[in-house]
């Protein structure tokens, strides 16, 4: 059996994102990055388990969630790219493949705001400093496997 060539940890705990590549004369992964992000906040948890990279946008919509965290005039509504409504910043690196997302939108992005690294403080999704979110843009492929752990 042949190792995924790139796989990668979100570690809550640590708010701890890093990075592995196969390393074939070893046979070993070895860690190529970790970066500082921020998690789910308190009920608005980042769901632990497996996850691959389903795609990805540098210039991503959001569509406004129906949930109590956002101003009834705007849940439902999509906010272009540009708009300074949208929250990301950078990119948005989807994840898909865990049960719990349904496709509601969990993944990997920038943050035009206070991103909060080293807390609990997106809506489920993994917060990255943008300039790390745009090296980890390079560093990871569709399909790369994805692990969330650890008590939050």
């Amino acid at each position: 059996m042949t190792a995924p060539e790139t796989r990668v940890e979100i570690d809550r705990p640590r708010f701890s994102l890093r990075v592995y590549r196969w390393h074939q004369p070893t046979r070993r992964y070895r860690r190529i990055a970790t970066y500082k992000v921020a998690v789910g906040a308190v009920g608005h948890s980042t769901p632990p388990g497996p996850y691959r990279v389903t795609g990805r946008s540098r210039t991503p919509d959001w569509r406004a969630p129906d949930a109590d965290w956002v101003p009834p005039e705007k849940r439902g509504k999509i906010f272009k790219f540009d708009d300074p409504n949208n929250p990301f910043a950078g990119g948005f690196i989807s994840l898909g493949g865990h049960p719990s997302t349904r496709g509601d939108g969990v993944g990997i992005h920038g943050t035009k705001f206070d991103p909060a690294l080293g807390t609990r403080a997106s809506h489920g999704c993994i917060r990255m400093a943008v300039p790390d979110l745009l090296k980890l843009w390079d560093q990871i492929p569709d399909g790369a496997q994805v692990t969330v752990y650890g008590d939050q």
